[in-house]
């Protein structure tokens, strides 16, 4: 059995091995988001903006609005709230191709703090026109979230 952000990965690198226009954005979380596979193996199509969510997510609708396929993994604590406004303007108003999904819902980081706990994410984005949300859960890593 392997985790849900594992299994994304694994076929974000199968089908970007086959399609050059899918790109992997990643806020400075490339290991816990289980993406540094798809970056050792398709260099090209990975960056990391670093701990920047906000210009992640503007940067992934910039690459869109250039007909690339984005696909943002980041902590869903800080992909739901650190750039709200760029989701809710750069993506869904602007009816931008960009995937989001969120990693470690829940409190699946519970010793790093309530900082890290994303327990509203799936409330704060679902609200969003045109943002369609998506619950999983894996029992036995507790992660959720994607928001398409």
């Amino acid at each position: 059995m392997i985790s849900n952000k594992q299994a994304i990965c694994d076929t974000l690198l199968q089908l970007a091995s086959e399609d050059r226009s899918i790109l992997v954005l990643c806020s400075d979380s490339r290991g816990s988001a289980s993406a540094s596979g798809f970056a050792g193996s398709l260099p090209g199509q990975f960056i990391e903006l670093g701990i920047a969510e906000q210009n992640l997510v503007s940067v992934a609708a910039g690459l869109a609005s250039g007909g690339m396929r984005p696909f943002v993994l980041a902590p869903a604590a800080f992909l739901s709230t650190r750039s709200m406004e760029q989701v809710k303007v750069d993506v869904c108003y602007s009816g931008s191709n960009v995937k989001l999904i969120g990693v470690s819902g829940g409190v699946s980081y519970g010793p790093l703090g309530l900082t890290h706990h994303a327990v509203h994410d799936i409330a704060a984005l679902g609200v969003l026109p045109g943002l369609r949300a998506v619950s999983y859960t894996h029992l036995r890593a507790h992660e959720t979230g994607a928001y398409l």
